[in-house]
């Protein structure tokens, strides 16, 4: 189902994680950052992403050049959701899970 955040669950391992946040900036020269910030077993964590980003159509590509998350590429589409007050919206699926970003 949707989910949003804070959103806690417990992983494969038995670990409890709650998701606070996760953010993309999307900077005009063509790098994004992300920064995640999660609590693991009670202690807050931040994750941070730099990388290279480029866009086809509506399909936004990701090359990770430093990651606390993943160095793999991966990609996302983005359109205009009426869901979210017809804000645009990133969509991006890794590994099974499916995350929206709205601006």
């Amino acid at each position: 189902g949707t989910r949003t955040v804070p959103y806690s669950f417990t992983d494969i391992n038995g670990n409890s994680i709650t998701v606070l946040s996760d953010t993309y900036s999307i900077n005009s020269d063509g790098s994004y950052d992300e920064l995640q910030q999660l609590r693991i077993n009670g202690r807050t964590q931040a994750n941070t992403e730099f990388g290279d980003w480029s866009q086809s159509g509506n399909t936004v590509f990701f090359t990770p050049i430093t990651s606390d998350i993943s160095t793999q590429p991966y990609q996302g589409s983005v359109r205009n959701d009426s869901s979210f007050g017809t804000a645009r919206t990133l969509t991006i699926s890794v590994g099974g899970t499916t995350s929206v970003y709205s601006d």
